[in-house]
């Protein structure tokens, strides 16, 4: 039986992002761009899907009822979230990350063709950090080559649709745990809600953050071996999204490759499971996964584009690093706290820990349910103290002004960090309430 999360129209819009992408990162080793009439091949493409969507194993074709179902759901997201819409097609890009640095980059992509050493290396343009990855510019020249032109309003519209895709993705996920429609929709609502502005004013950092809360949501579901295409597709988006999502994915990465090793001398090298059946699959969806990070920084180490932090030689001054060290922990250690304070971190950060402890003093065994398993809390515990503790060192490091860099960038870097207590949640009431009704079962 297919896998309503895997065969989904979101789950094939975000690997088509990636696949974008790769193609737009393409043009800067082969000089190539698609025509004007490729839009009609889109929307060919896309009745194409609506069509193979509709088919069910019986033949019947139910293509009005795969398209109306896609629609629907955007309607009701839309009355849910009203902003969405209306700052998507409405509010110009005033938002200085947006308008100078996403979007700059993306009309350049239009407008040259595709990727050209002449703006990636131009000096007087180094403000909008010709470093970042490319895959929201991408999404937006792409969209500028459907409509077939450039407009600030119209090709922020794919921005909506991420929006509903994340959500859908997370809906899916939590209704296949077996959550009552109503349930699941009331938790996505609100964990979109938590700074649904900036998933479609431009900003890049809520879309690294879901992508990988969604990564670490599907490998707590069972059967999760037939996932793991989506679940490195979803590391992909992070990482092609922005720096700090390839920061974020490797930590993630390196943690599940401990847990792999150690399973792996636990079973004496044997490689056992699902895994074992599809790592072909994997290995394919690795490749497609891993080549737009290795073609965007080959082209950034090849053409000379450095980071403007470029916090290597700071990291490795071991009596800088001391002295920034004393001079500065305190303001970034009172300005993480004050945002906790502000949004609720700590209340998450406490809920998190007392559901855990509920849980160790009411159940007589550990329920190992569909979330809040040890060994997925433990990850998730240790990937929040990584991130938090990489947000610590950026603002210990950076050579900006600390007061300037503190105001303009930590409240969305903290946005990360911020989610993850949020699954910390989400785990320890699933397994706190799945241990209690196994053991009034039994």
């Amino acid at each position: 039986a297919e896998d309503p999360l895997v065969h989904s129209w979101a789950s094939y819009y975000l690997s088509g992002q990636v696949i974008l992408t790769l193609l737009t990162l393409s043009t800067a080793y082969i000089p190539w761009w698609p025509m004007p009439l490729l839009r009609f091949a889109l929307l060919g493409l896309l009745i194409l899907y609506w069509i193979t969507m509709g088919i069910r194993r019986r033949g019947e074709w139910q293509v009005a009822g795969s398209a109306l179902g896609i629609l629907g759901f955007m309607a009701a997201l839309l009355v849910v979230f009203p902003s969405v819409f209306i700052v998507t097609q409405y509010v110009p890009l005033y938002e200085w990350d947006a308008r100078s640095n996403w979007f700059f980059h993306g009309k350049s992509l239009f407008l040259d063709g595709g990727i050209h050493e002449a703006f990636f290396t131009n000096p007087f343009t180094e403000w909008s950090h010709h470093d970042y990855p490319l895959l929201i510019p991408a999404q937006s020249a792409w969209s500028a080559l459907f409509l077939g032109e450039w407009n600030d309003y119209t090709n922020k519209a794919f921005l909506l649709f991420n929006f509903a895709a994340y959500f859908h993705l997370f809906f899916k996920a939590l209704s296949g745990r077996g959550y009552p429609w109503w349930l699941a929709g009331v938790i996505a609502v609100l964990t979109f809600d938590q700074e649904s502005y900036s998933y479609v004013s431009g900003y890049a950092d809520n879309h690294y953050t879901i992508a990988l809360l969604l990564a670490l949501l599907l490998m707590a579901l069972p059967g999760r071996a037939a996932r793991i295409p989506m679940i490195v597709v979803l590391f992909a988006f992070a990482a092609n999204a922005k720096n700090e999502g390839l920061v974020y994915g490797m930590i993630i990465g390196v943690l599940l490759a401990v847990v792999a090793c150690l399973a792996w001398l636990k079973n004496r090298g044997a490689v056992t499971g699902g895994f074992a059946a599809r790592r072909k699959m994997v290995a394919w969806t690795l490749l497609v996964a891993v080549l737009p990070v290795v073609l965007w920084q080959v082209f950034r180490l090849s053409h000379g584009i450095r980071n403007d932090l470029d916090l290597g030689d700071r990291l490795t001054d071991a009596a800088l690093m001391a002295h920034l060290w004393h001079e500065r922990w305190r303001m970034v250690a009172g300005f993480i706290g004050d945002f906790y304070l502000t949004q609720g971190g700590f209340i998450l950060l406490t809920l998190a820990f007392l559901l855990w402890l509920w849980r160790i003093l009411l159940l007589s065994r550990d329920p190992q349910p569909w979330l809040g398993t040890q060994g997925h809390e433990r990850l998730a515990w240790t990937v929040w103290a990584a991130s938090q503790a990489f947000v610590f060192g950026v603002y210990i490091a950076t050579p900006r002004d600390i007061v300037f860099h503190l105001s303009t960038s930590a409240t969305r870097l903290q946005f990360f960090p911020y989610m993850m207590l949020w699954l910390l949640c989400l785990y320890s009431a699933d397994s706190l309430l799945t241990g209690i009704l196994r053991e009034r079962a039994e």
